[in-house]
């Protein structure tokens, strides 16, 4: 068993995100899950990495706000 996680957690992630693939958002869901953490995720379309960060702008590494 990892780490205890006595917080609800809140997952923002965009679907085209190529840093963190939905793969690996699974594995942290099913982690999050194995670990009986409060968890939730929202999966937002046709957004990348970094989306909700003001000034990111790097679209050739999948980085940009949206």
């Amino acid at each position: 068993m990892g780490e205890v996680i006595k917080a609800k957690v809140l997952v923002l992630h965009g679907y085209n995100d190529p840093i963190v693939p939905m793969k690996d958002l699974f594995a942290f869901q099913k982690k999050m899950e194995e670990n009986g953490t409060d968890w939730q995720t929202q999966v937002f379309s046709n957004t990348y990495h970094a989306f909700a960060t003001p000034g990111s702008n790097d679209p050739t590494s999948g980085i940009l706000y949206n």
